[in-house]
């Protein structure tokens, strides 16, 4: 099976944005109308959840993480963090 991206099963905040191969928000006539409302409160979430806790980090590999079956989507049963204040030392 030939894909565009070199591993589309795994979730890559770094992979470079637009382009042919996503569709995560449509595109055309089923472009979805929330999408600028959703990237915008979870810009607002995520700015927040770092600046609380800057050493947040994934209590386990991705590679660990259950994913629930959906086509066309990438989804978790959960991501389970690790949440520190600055200044705390780790467990």
């Amino acid at each position: 099976m030939q894909t565009l991206l070199a591993h589309p099963d795994r979730p890559d905040v770094g992979r470079p944005a637009g382009g042919a191969a996503h569709l995560g928000y449509a595109h055309g006539p089923h472009f979805c109308l929330g999408a600028a409302l959703a990237r915008t409160q979870i810009e607002v979430a995520l700015t927040g959840l770092l600046r609380r806790f800057p050493d947040l980090a994934l209590a386990d590999a991705m590679e660990q993480q259950a994913r629930i079956p959906d086509p066309g989507t990438w989804r978790l049963a959960a991501l389970p963090v690790i949440l520190r204040t600055p200044g705390t030392a780790p467990r």
